[in-house]
């Protein structure tokens, strides 16, 4: 059962045009993106309201060493999950965590 291009006629992208993701596959990366914006938001919170006078170097520090706690399960996870050795594991998971480009480019409103 096929509609256009060969692909089944249940697949509606919903998503970007131009991408051939379908409606739960972008569904699934909103949710993704808004637990992960909101743990990060409410984690900044409590820390601060736990330490009024820090600073926001203090807080940057606190959140970079979260992340890099992340960053190490998330290799031994690449690696537990495929055939990767840890140097192959650590550049999948530098390259998906590198948001900082994007980052730039949308608070430069583009």
């Amino acid at each position: 059962m096929t509609a256009y291009d060969g692909l089944p006629s249940n697949f509606d992208h919903g998503g970007d045009v131009g991408t051939n993701e379908p409606k739960a596959a972008v569904a699934l990366k909103a949710r993704i993106d808004a637990v992960t914006q909101g743990l990060a938001y409410q984690w900044a919170e409590i820390w601060l309201e736990r330490n009024p006078g820090a600073t926001a170097k203090e807080l940057l520090l606190f959140l970079a060493e979260r992340a890099e706690v992340a960053r190490s399960e998330a290799i031994r996870a690449e690696m537990a999950a495929g055939s990767v050795d840890e140097l192959e594991a650590a550049q999948l998971v530098d390259k998906y965590m590198d948001y900082r480009e994007a980052i730039v480019k949308e608070l430069d409103g583009g």
